[in-house]
């Protein structure tokens, strides 16, 4: 099992605030480092529940994502077959 962890942030559409984020995905599968930090660069606003699920469909395995929003804690939580990572 590989675990890979990421911390990054993304600006909320709605608020305008950037958000600090905490990725981990928990794989059987090898995930190219050059690949999540890709994945993990947002240039445009993007809702959390929207983050998730494109980091879910692009690597799958086994996802936490956290942040904290104006003092919100969000966890969400993805489980999906892994495509094909390595590839990115």
């Amino acid at each position: 099992m590989n675990r890979y962890d990421r911390h990054f942030t993304a600006q909320c559409p709605t608020d305008g605030v950037t958000i600090a984020y905490h990725l981990t995905i928990k794989t059987n599968a090898d995930i190219m480092v050059e690949a999540i930090l890709e994945a993990c660069h947002f240039s445009e606003p993007v809702y959390h529940e929207v983050i998730a699920n494109q980091l879910a469909e692009r690597f799958g395995g086994k996802q936490k994502l956290r942040a904290l929003h104006q003092g919100v804690h969000i966890t969400t939580k993805r489980n999906s077959h892994t495509r094909n990572p390595s590839k990115g």
